[in-house]
Order: C-alpha cells, then sequence, then structure tokens
C-alpha cells in the first residue's frame, strides 16, 4: 500500500528514511512523509517530530515529560521501547 502510493507519500519519504535514527516501520513513515505532501508542513518541521518521537522511544523521561495520559505513558516506558 505505501509504495504504491508514493505519489501521495511524496518525495519525502526517502529523504526522512535517511534521517532516522532508530528503525520506523513504513506505515509511520508513510504517514509523516504524507503530511509533507501538500507543502503546508515543511521538511524540518517533520524533521524536529521525528526526532522528538525517536527521543521518546530512547528515553522513558523524555516520554514521561510529553506524554500525558497514563496508560500510553506506561506503553512507552516499558523495558525495551516500542517495537513495530
Amino acid at each position: 500500500m505505501c509504495k504504491s502510493n508514493q505519489f501521495v507519500s511524496g518525495m519525502h519519504r526517502d529523504a526522512l528514511r535517511r534521517t532516522e535514527t532508530v528503525p520506523w516501520c513504513c506505515h509511520a513513515r508513510f504517514n509523516l512523509s504524507s503530511s509533507l505532501s501538500d507543502g503546508t508542513v515543511s521538511l524540518s518541521a517533520a524533521q524536529k517530530i521525528q526526532k522528538m518521537a525517536e527521543d521518546m522511544v530512547r528515553s522513558p523521561a523524555v516520554c514521561a515529560e510529553v506524554v500525558g495520559p497514563e496508560t500510553l505513558r506506561k506503553k512507552m516506558s516499558k523495558p525495551g521501547g516500542l517495537k513495530g
């Protein structure tokens, strides 16, 4: 699905993949890249979102600062981080 809709996911999918510091699933990359396709979100803004998400996955402390609902916080803080 993601690869067949590259006209939607835009040219930024590969640019985002090159700046990943933790592996992203193709669906997460597709969703972030799709937000760039109409030009209302800049690549630099998407890369800031990407960095914040990766920091949250790597560090339970960062996650606790950012994520509000307790159940989501517990899920993201589990040993080994998030998978999938």
